[in-house]
């Protein structure tokens, strides 16, 4: 007897990285922006902030972390579904 498993993957990364904020940028516009960046980059990746970060508003990356951005910190498997599998099923 077949069955087919299914299986929904969890993964979390956690990106470290160290931007200057240029001089005359007060700290409350630095603070709007990171907001905004994180509204922006939602679907996207830690490598992904500090390009906007540097490319839109010019807050320059200075250093970047051991991980940027390749291992995940966290990864979590769920079996969401085992049911009977058709024949003509592979």
């Amino acid at each position: 007897m077949k069955f087919q498993i299914s299986v929904s993957e969890t993964k979390s990364y956690e990106t470290q990285f160290i931007v200057e904020k240029p001089e005359g940028m007060s700290q409350e516009w630095f603070d709007d922006i990171i907001d905004k960046v994180e509204t922006e980059c939602k679907y996207d990746n830690g490598k992904s902030v500090a390009y906007i970060l540097q490319d839109k508003y010019g807050i320059k990356t200075v250093a970047l972390g051991t991980n940027f951005p390749d291992s995940p910190t966290n990864s979590e498997i769920e079996i969401t579904d085992v049911r009977e599998a058709k024949d003509d099923e592979s």
